[in-house]
């Protein structure tokens, strides 16, 4: 080589390796005002403000190091290759999230609440009888609240896709059980409770041979699973007797195929250009609904993640709402073909909100869907005991709730929520100076804890009215003892706040002046029955109905008592004076927790059918 051509190679190299060191740096002056990684889908750190104060010049070094990381020139593009070389050549993944599957296959390994997928692919993963019993108990008494209502409810299982597709999940991922954490809880159901889950995993399994239907880059089906899940759920529906057509056959859809790219977990990878070829599209030819993304029964200070909308389709009859994930999206263009009224919401089933949209939609059904994966959310370690807390207070067992609403407060003790829940079962069992106490601890947390400061509000509002009606009558009843009519207000009061000794003594001295009022009885056997002191309460029942033999109501509270007692036999008795009397309440029959026990009674089973069958 030439002196000359050698000067040359080494200035060309020189050149060539100041270029790479300055051009980062020109390109961030040139690159100004972004915001957002392509990339990564986060929001890049800012220019750190720079004041002449101490706090200011010390943290100016980390934010702007932060900045520069952030804006590094090229950042995008280098990460992009570096995660590409990964995924192509080292077939491993960028995110410790996301598996890299067989032929391009990527799933979920950890999902974003910090699940493990893979573990629970591979039946490591198991549900302590705690989180099966509250699984349950939350099933049924959704079930339950609604069905009082006259409402049916769906809960539906969607399957994690390496469920539907374990040929392409990673082969370092051994099985070791068979058992999932869903098929142990579909067992334990099976075995516990006359619920029935909605469980989509035979159907999608059995019809994969006929096509894709789950998205390669992405956790969710496609259109084509999505379509075969609606025609299951349409099918399940109708077994409810709920008052929708058919399924929508494929003869009614355009079908075509397409190129897609930048699905979700291409993007977790950093590689949103992947490309997924012949991805199904379904669309109807004729579609009847209308979509409003702005309900006006949407309340305004609900979350943004609550994603509110409705539907609306004037040719059919059955109104629905439906507590959703992003799964719902791809079938709700068939879904909302059956429903003259549907309200989606983006959440898990919610108490707070349900009571108010039942009244504005009206609905015939209520479905509750979610993914595998987050199926159990609720009854994780740090969240089960409010979880199971919840349900006992809706089915109105407060000594329970409360008991577990303080092992919540025990697992989360800086927690305003745990104090305020556990405020809230005070305040419904009438223990109206603990409820005070537990809402000024949550707002001691947080002063400004909405929730808590309401209760709090309301506490003080009813002690201040009960202590106002009860020294009212106190002081009417000295002028006029052996007044019965004040003496049963008198107990009822000091029942609302709580005290029942006061109130049984003032039902017992109605009884003294009349020993044959049934009002003083009955409100003296049903707090027997809440005290759980059954034998009691069944005498006075029993005295009531020497009395007036007649009183369908009095039947069915005994009914309820023997139920709990599981002495099947005299509750069966009871329930058919009952009936035989005029009570026809068959809804609150249906789903009353008091009659649990009896339920699988040949005599309860014929009655629920019978009253089924009745137009």
């Amino acid at each position: 080589m030439k002196f000359s051509n050698f000067r040359f190679y080494n200035a060309t190299i020189a050149f060539l390796f100041l270029l790479s060191i300055f051009m980062p740096g020109i390109l961030m002056t040139v690159q100004t005002g972004e915001t957002i990684s392509q990339i990564e889908k986060r929001t890049l750190a800012r220019f750190p403000d720079l004041t002449w104060d101490y706090p200011s010049i010390k943290t100016f070094p980390e934010n702007f190091e932060l900045y520069i990381k952030d804006h590094f020139g090229f950042r995008d593009w280098l990460i992009h290759n570096n995660n590409l070389i990964k995924y192509r050549w080292l077939k491993k993944s960028p995110n410790p999230q996301v598996a890299i599957g067989k032929d391009g296959w990527l799933f979920y390994q950890t999902d974003t609440f910090g699940i493990s997928l893979s573990d629970d692919f591979r039946g490591l993963i198991k549900l302590s009888e705690l989180q099966l019993e509250g699984m349950r108990r939350n099933l049924e008494t959704k079930r339950d609240w609604l069905g009082k209502r006259g409402i049916h409810y769906i809960y539906i299982a969607v399957p994690n896709k390496q469920t539907v597709y374990p040929e392409y999940f990673p082969e370092r991922f051994k099985v070791v059980s068979r058992q999932t954490q869903l098929d142990q809880f579909l067992e334990y159901m099976k075995q516990n409770s006359d619920l029935q889950i909605l469980d989509l995993r035979a159907v999608l399994i059995n019809t994969k041979n006929q096509g894709r239907i789950y998205f390669k880059t992405d956790s969710h089906w496609n259109d084509r699973g999505a379509f075969i899940a609606y025609q299951r759920i349409i099918d399940r529906i109708k077994t409810a007797s709920v008052k929708v057509h058919s399924s929508i056959p494929e003869s009614n859809l355009e079908i075509e195929e397409r190129s897609e790219s930048g699905r979700d977990l291409a993007k977790l990878i950093g590689l949103p250009d992947l490309t997924e070829f012949n991805v199904p599209s379904y669309s109807l030819k004729n579609s009847s609904f209308l979509k409003n993304d702005n309900p006006k029964w949407a309340v305004t200070g609900w979350p943004w993640w609550f994603q509110p909308f409705e539907t609306t389709n004037q040719e059919t009859e059955a109104n629905c709402i439906v507590f959703r994930d992003s799964f719902f999206d791809a079938l709700l263009p068939f879904f909302a073909q059956h429903f003259r009224h549907g309200a989606y919401i983006a959440s898990k089933f919610d108490y707070s909100v349900i009571e108010d949209l039942i009244k504005k939609i009206k609905p015939d059904i209520v479905i509750e869907e979610g993914i595998e994966r987050h199926t159990f959310l609720a009854f994780l370690p740090e969240a089960i005991f409010a979880t199971m807390g919840n349900d006992l207070l809706i089915r109105g067992e407060t000594g329970a709730a409360i008991e577990y609403f303080k092992k919540a407060a025990a697992v989360k003790p800086n927690d305003p929520d745990s104090y305020c829940n556990l405020g809230f079962a005070f305040l419904k069992a009438r223990q109206f100076m603990q409820a005070v106490e537990s809402f000024k601890h949550a707002l001691h947390l947080d002063p400004n804890h909405i929730k808590s400061n309401e209760n709090l509000r309301i506490t003080y509002d009813i002690i201040q009215k009960l202590n106002t009606e009860i020294t009212a009558l106190e002081q009417m009843l000295l002028s006029n003892p052996d007044d019965v009519s004040l003496l049963k207000k008198l107990g009822r009061a000091y029942q609302r706040r709580g005290e029942t000794d006061k109130a049984l003594n003032c039902f017992f001295k109605v009884l003294m002046i009349d020993d044959s009022d049934i009002d003083a009885m009955k409100d003296i056997a049903l707090i027997y029955a809440q005290e759980k002191k059954y034998d009691d309460a069944i005498t006075f029942f029993n005295k009531i109905i020497v009395i007036a033999p007649k009183r369908a109501d009095v039947f069915y509270n005994l009914a309820c008592v023997y139920s709990i007692q599981n002495k099947l036999e005299q509750a069966v008795t009871a329930l058919k004076k009952a009936i035989e009397n005029g009570y026809h309440d068959y809804n609150r029959l249906r789903f009353d927790h008091d009659l649990k026990n009896m339920r699988n009674t040949v005599f309860f089973k014929k009655l629920v059918s019978a009253d089924l069958k009745t137009p």
